[in-house]
């Protein structure tokens, strides 16, 4: 027999944050391995097929990109099969990411709506979300208008990391979390919106976005931990590990099993007859036994 129960919908909440903060750590870390697959095999592409079939590094025009892709599908149609094929894959992590990022400032909505005591959380949801509302625009809108856009975004998502770092913090001045909060994202997220706006200095650039995406990826792997260690509200902890979560099993109590006391014989102190251990009196002799 199953029983069912009603979650908190502050545990919820909790769950939906750690769910989608796991689940961008996992798909921002397949990025950087696709990404780093689909230089490898465009690296041997070229030196075993494209170079043998007369491509040169002067055909590959880095301002125009259309034109040096129809220059490689001239050369070889199996290099812009597998070219393309891991930038569709490319697109499709893009596209689950952003849902991630969506789902995941919700949740910092979730919480607060659970736990109204903080703005914190709810502030976190607005930059956030956003985020993800400035890149879909900027997507559709090109020129300085779009990197305008772009950059609104990055500035949204410093905002809103801010604010699930403030978030935690209230929670641990309370005493519902133990641990200090982690910083990570936040650091990420603004030298990532740095590096964009001196994205005409190359080197710092790539060096930035380098730095900002290993920060990321830490900073989201301590938010889907951290994030299951704030105790739900009116919580008291005990001791210092009092807000690490403990899996415990619930099992039915079962009782020892009794065995019955067997009757058995016994004697008469005055004349030695045999006697039940229920007689009061003797049989034989009536005696009191």
């Amino acid at each position: 027999m199953t029983y069912g129960y009603q979650v908190h919908p502050f545990d919820l909440a909790k769950r939906r944050i750690s769910d989608s903060s796991n689940k961008l750590y996992s798909y921002l870390l397949a990025t950087v391995i696709i990404s780093v697959i689909l230089v490898i095999i465009s690296v041997i592409m070229f030196f075993v097929v494209l170079l043998p079939l007369g491509f040169t590094i002067a055909d590959f025009d880095p301002n125009n990109i259309y034109s040096s892709l129809e220059t490689i599908i001239d050369v070889s149609w199996i290099a812009i099969f597998i070219i393309s094929t891991g930038g569709i894959i490319l697109v499709i992590l893009f596209i689950i990411i952003y849902v991630q990022y969506y789902k995941l400032g919700s949740g910092f909505r979730l919480l607060q709506k659970a736990d109204p005591m903080f703005m914190s959380p709810q502030y976190a949801s607005y930059g956030i979300i956003g985020y993800v509302i400035a890149i879909i625009i900027g997507f559709f809108v090109q020129g300085y208008a779009g990197t305008a856009i772009s950059l609104a975004g990055n500035l949204s998502l410093v905002v809103g990391f801010y604010f699930i770092y403030k978030t935690f913090t209230d929670y641990r001045q309370q005493g519902r979390f133990s641990k200090p909060p982690t910083k990570m994202l936040f650091i990420a997220v603004t030298i990532n919106f740095i590096s964009s706006i001196v994205a005409f200095f190359t080197l710092f650039s790539s060096i930035g976005t380098i730095v900002g995406f290993i920060f990321l990826l830490i900073g989201y792997r301590d938010l889907s931990r951290d994030i299951a260690l704030i105790l739900p509200p009116g919580a008291t902890p005990t001791s210092s590990q009092a807000a690490v979560p403990v899996k415990t099993e619930q099992y039915p109590i079962q009782q020892a099993a009794v065995e019955p006391i067997i009757s058995g014989k016994a004697f008469c102190s005055s004349c030695g007859a045999k006697i039940d251990h229920e007689d009061k009196f003797c049989p034989n002799c009536g005696a009191t036994t």
